[in-house]
């Protein structure tokens, strides 16, 4: 499950997310722009820390931190996301089916005095002061933030008005809550499959993508494989290099120069040792970038096609770099050799 936190200001977002910790890891969108500023030696003002953040949606695009936090995230933990301040960041971790976004909020007077009370030289002084802020961070258009467009695009309010006991009593019962709808909305037998696949994906040893294979049939999982070196060989990640890299060579050209199988031929292979027919089944594909960690959306190489072909699956089952989820009848491929 990941959880997404905006809201409005001092309305106690951070409250939450420290509460949170408890049960989720916790990722701040902000995390990118503070190490962006230290590489570039930018002092961490409020003020610098939100102009460096348009700066990078600008140049990157506006979705740029969450597919950032996206890339890092597993299906096999709980995440508590915060700091989102654009509707683009909502949009993409949206993506996810186990994605919730709760907008934390407060009366204006209540978050006007507890800013007040920490006393920090950069905030508002006043409550004219404060709201001119909280206007100036609730633009609707380009790389600024747009918490008041986020707020809306919340499912999910959580009215933080009262004392800490109030506040983690309704936490309790929100994340509870969660979890039963989550339970009632489980994954169809594509998404629970290509999960798999990601998993097998992790063992890949490619320093240019990281790709899982699984092969399914009669629903069940008959056989694995990820791109990896022959067996006994070395791998690219323990020689350090990759000779296609070096030699600039664009991807899906020059495969005979390549130290690793492909996690399809894997697949293939791996069932063929230990006797196991793949004919009529199908076969489950996920991979990811190494360099941007997005998931990569290519379906199966020409060579890795024709082993398919031959070992007789009947259908290949990719995930798109958008996150969709995209079928091919290997039929079609036939016809086209």
């Amino acid at each position: 499950m990941i959880i997404g936190l905006t809201g409005s200001f001092c309305a106690g977002k951070d409250t939450v997310a420290e509460y949170l910790k408890k049960r989720f890891v916790h990722y701040s969108l902000s995390d990118a722009i503070r190490e962006e500023a230290d590489r570039q030696g930018i002092k961490k003002t409020r003020k610098n820390l939100q102009e460096l953040g348009n700066k990078l949606r600008a140049k990157y695009g506006n979705s740029v931190l969450a597919e950032r936090a996206l890339s890092l995230f597993g299906d096999m933990s709980d995440y508590v996301v915060s700091s989102i301040r654009h509707s683009a960041e909502i949009n993409v971790l949206r993506k996810r089916p186990d994605f919730f976004l709760i907008s934390v909020e407060a009366p204006s007077e209540l978050r006007f005095k507890r800013m007040s009370k920490r006393d920090r030289e950069e905030d508002p002084k006043t409550f004219k002061e404060f709201l001119k802020m909280e206007k100036f961070e609730s633009q609707t258009k380009g790389p600024g933030q747009q918490l008041k467009k986020c707020q809306k695009m919340a499912e999910i309010k959580v009215i933080n008005d009262g004392d800490f006991k109030q506040l983690y009593a309704k936490l309790d019962k929100l994340i509870h809550d969660l979890r039963i709808q989550l339970i009632k909305k489980r994954p169809s037998k594509d998404e629970y499959y290509l999960g798999i696949a990601e998993a097998v994906s992790r063992r890949a040893t490619c320093l240019r993508r990281h790709f899982g294979a699984i092969i399914v049939k009669d629903d069940q999982i008959v056989s694995s494989g990820y791109c990896g070196a022959a067996r006994g060989a070395d791998n690219c990640t323990d020689i350090g290099k990759c000779i296609r890299e070096e030699m600039k060579i664009p991807s899906g050209q020059r495969y005979e120069l390549c130290r690793s199988v492909h996690a399809e031929m894997n697949a293939v292979i791996s069932a063929a040792r230990s006797g196991t027919s793949v004919i009529g089944g199908k076969l489950y594909l996920f991979g990811r970038t190494v360099s941007t960690g997005l998931i990569s959306g290519i379906e199966p190489c020409k060579l890795c096609k024709r082993v398919i072909i031959n070992a007789g699956l009947e259908q290949v089952v990719i995930k798109n770099a958008d996150g969709t989820i995209q079928k091919f009848d290997v039929k079609d491929w036939i016809k086209k050799e």
